[in-house]
């Protein structure tokens, strides 16, 4: 059957039907075919033409035999065939191919040779001899470096391409010696050949005369020079870049600003390294628009560099147009204002707490002088009202008048005192106290104020140091902070009580310049209740300021809070978020007893040094600068992340070892519990320590954290974290 379907017959009836002189495509190989089998009895090899069922002609490659009979006769023949047309017509397209590569050797504008295992010139064509001056004789069977200026360069490098220690096929430069004794340049391209083993014969190598070219470029290497000299000295990036967003170049201030050096840029989308994920969309309708002539070229933009940093940059671009005017590129210049942009937002954030606190003040001033007033108008309200009760028979119809009166008139005192709280302007008895005592004292009585439905935890630091203030005070302070927290948590929850010694140093209080530095007791009372948003936050101060319905408060209970800390010459901070609850810090200083006393700061410890690398991961970018310069200050290798995506691709790209993972608690898009479980995963062995505004007890609560987790609570000095880090790095997992 494979008979009939090479020759195209419907089935093989057709084909037994078919005489074979109409087979053969010729008459004539039909009839040396048969003598051969009358000479031989066998054909080996024999190459003939068939003819097809549609007309159609095949070459085959016969092999067959003859069958005899018992006297001798030709009974039938029986063979193989093979259907070599494809074959014949590839051998004869190679024998073309052969013979247009001989040509083009020869005639080719370019210098050919080739020179075996020993350096010796095998092959050269006509083009290179005339390069040179040479006859094929001179220069066949001689050392190929012989015609080389750099002689014993050539030699060397030759043997070492032989030896297969060098790369090959990319140009290079050598300086040829003609045979009048001029020389010339030419750029080299070279290839190894193998035989079918494997093992190196020769090597063919492609001279081009490159002398105009290296006119040319001394010429536009002095300008080049001179263009490079303003290039590289000015104090912007230059970043040049085609239609298709791929670098063409790259200068020395942009090698500072990003970090990639020129080499690792040129030719690479700059949309890869240098723009940030979220923003590409946008920044690619911008670069399309721009192209088009369609958008100023004045643009600022958050940029990426070499170590995952987000920079702000100022651009300036211009088109660049080819010989017929349509647009070819850009060269674009980026002034890096990251520096001056958070300057700017710390002068506007720090203005804004000046703002506030300036709002404050003055509201303080206001409500003092009207409580003073008040109070005079209500010592007279409520002495006539005694008078006139006193005079009245128990039974008298207008006692019950004068009792509303007098009463409301105490409330109204009440009130006037809260607003004397809030401007500092109340007498206080300060004593030297102890935090913990005072809230071992107030427990009971706060248990009974919120309820059953709520946990009241109390966390007090051993060893706390010591305040001055008013004991009666600070348990308003709790008092008030225990009932605002029980109407945040309408369905139960948990309030936590906590004490710590906290030293603030200079960077906090330059985040916060209404705050001195200095050593503190902290008070912490968090909540699991609903939270605030950031509007509610900046007013929560203020006198008469509620979010409660009508009748529920007077709003004043959190501004005498404030007026008891700032008169106790400390400072009160709130950390809240909507849904995830309340935290309330209150710094007072610390003092010291007669018995008391404090080593002044040693210098640094030089036991708080490492050589690790941490992953610092933190969302807000003034805390994660000065961990990261802590840390690396003290010798360690600190990769920074503000997400936990980013922190994750940080931590795949990385090659080394990461020690520990540092990370805020709440984050956006990931919780840093979350981000640890995922790169304890990926890392085995890593070490987490956790960080947050929050208080670690009540972030317990809240399921965040482990109780046996390493966490740091802000704010924090930077010996205090370095001892931290080391102590977690140190310690047995």
């Amino acid at each position: 059957m494979a008979f009939v379907q090479m020759l195209g017959y419907p089935d093989r009836q057709s084909l037994l039907a078919v005489n074979m002189n109409d087979i053969f495509a010729q008459p004539a190989e039909r009839r040396r075919w048969q003598v051969m089998f009358e000479c031989e009895k066998i054909v080996r090899n024999f190459k003939t033409q068939l003819r097809r069922y549609d007309g159609k002609t095949i070459l085959v490659l016969d092999n067959a035999r003859a069958v005899l009979a018992a006297d001798g006769r030709i009974q039938y023949y029986e063979g193989s065939l093979l259907d070599i047309s494809e074959r014949e017509l590839a051998e004869e397209a190679l024998r073309e191919s052969q013979e247009r590569l001989e040509e083009l050797f020869e005639e080719a504008p370019i210098g050919y040779h080739e020179f075996d295992i020993g350096g010796r010139i095998t092959r050269v064509n006509h083009t290179e001899l005339e390069m040179l001056g040479y006859t094929a004789e001179e220069m066949l069977g001689q050392p190929v470096w012989k015609f080389v200026v750099e002689e014993e360069t050539a030699c060397q490098a030759v043997l070492a391409k032989l030896a297969g220690a060098l790369p090959h096929g990319k140009g290079f430069e050598r300086t040829y010696r003609r045979k009048n004794g001029t020389t010339l340049p030419v750029l080299i391209e070279d290839k190894l050949l193998r035989d079918a083993e494997g093992s190196i014969t020769s090597i063919r190598s492609i001279l081009q005369d490159i002398t105009e070219h290296k006119r040319a470029e001394e010429a536009l290497r002095e300008s080049e020079e001179r263009y490079r000299g303003i290039y590289d000295t000015a104090p912007l990036a230059f970043v040049l870049w085609d239609r298709d967003c791929n670098v063409t170049d790259w200068n020395k201030q942009s090698e500072i600003i990003f970090g990639w050096t020129r080499s690792e840029v040129l030719g690479r989308n700059f949309f890869e390294f240098l723009i940030p994920e979220q923003v590409r969309l946008s920044v690619g309708l911008v670069v399309e628009n721009l192209l088009q002539g369609t958008l100023p070229s004045h643009s600022i933009n958050e940029n990426l560099t070499k170590d995952g940093r987000i920079v702000t940059c100022e651009w300036n671009n211009a088109l660049r147009r080819g010989p017929d005017g349509n647009v070819v590129g850009v060269t674009s210049l980026a002034l890096d204002i990251t520096e001056r942009k958070r300057a700017e937002e710390e002068k506007l954030a720090l203005a804004e707490q000046l703002r506030q606190a300036q709002k404050i003040e003055a509201i303080g001033r206001l409500a003092g002088g009207i409580a003073h007033d008040f109070n005079n108008l209500l010592t007279a309200i409520n002495g006539y009202s005694e008078f006139l009760l006193s005079d009245l028979a128990p039974d008298d119809p207008k006692r019950g008048d004068l009792e509303r009166i007098k009463e409301a008139g105490q409330r109204a005192a009440s009130l006037t005192s809260q607003l004397l709280a809030f401007s500092r302007k109340q007498i206080l008895r300060p004593k030297i106290l102890d935090l913990n005592d005072a809230i071992t004292e107030a427990s009971n009585i706060l248990r009974r104020v919120i309820g059953e439905d709520i946990d009241l935890v109390a966390v007090t630091k051993p060893g706390l140091g010591l305040i001055k203030a008013d004991p009666g005070q600070i348990q308003q302070i709790l008092m008030n902070l225990a009932v605002n927290a029980r109407d945040a948590m309408p369905h139960g929850g948990r309030l936590t009580l906590e004490t710590a010694n906290v030293d603030l140093d200079e960077h906090y209080v330059h985040l916060h310049p209404i705050v001195p530095p200095g050593r503190y007791v902290m008070l912490a009372v968090s909540d699991t209740g609903i939270g605030m948003d950031d509007i509610t936050k900046a007013r929560l101060f203020e006198p008469f300021f509620t979010t409660k319905e009508l009748g529920k408060g007077t709003g004043l209970g959190l501004s005498t809070i404030y007026g008891i800390v700032k008169q106790s010459s400390g400072f009160i901070w709130v950390y809240s978020e909507p849904r995830r609850g309340t935290t309330f810090k209150i710094y007072l200083p610390r003092v010291e007893r007669e018995a008391d006393t404090f080593a002044p700061h040693d210098r640094e410890d030089i036991g708080l040094q490492g050589v690790e690398t941490v992953l610092v991961v933190e969302d807000d970018s003034s805390v994660r600068s000065l961990v990261t310069r802590a840390l690396s200050k003290r010798g360690y290798t600190v990769l920074e992340a503000s997400t936990g995506k980013e922190a994750l691709r940080k931590a795949r790209e990385f090659a080394g070892k990461i020690h520990l993972l540092l990370t805020d608690v709440v984050m956006p898009g990931m919780s840093g519990k979350a981000l640890a479980s995922q790169i304890e995963t990926a890392r085995a062995g890593i070490k987490v320590f956790f960080v947050s505004g929050y208080t670690d007890n009540a972030v317990v609560h809240h399921g965040i954290l482990d109780s046996n987790v390493a966490f740091l609570q802000k704010p924090f000095t930077t010996d205090v974290l370095a001892r931290k880090v080391r102590e977690v790095i140190d310690s047995v997992a």
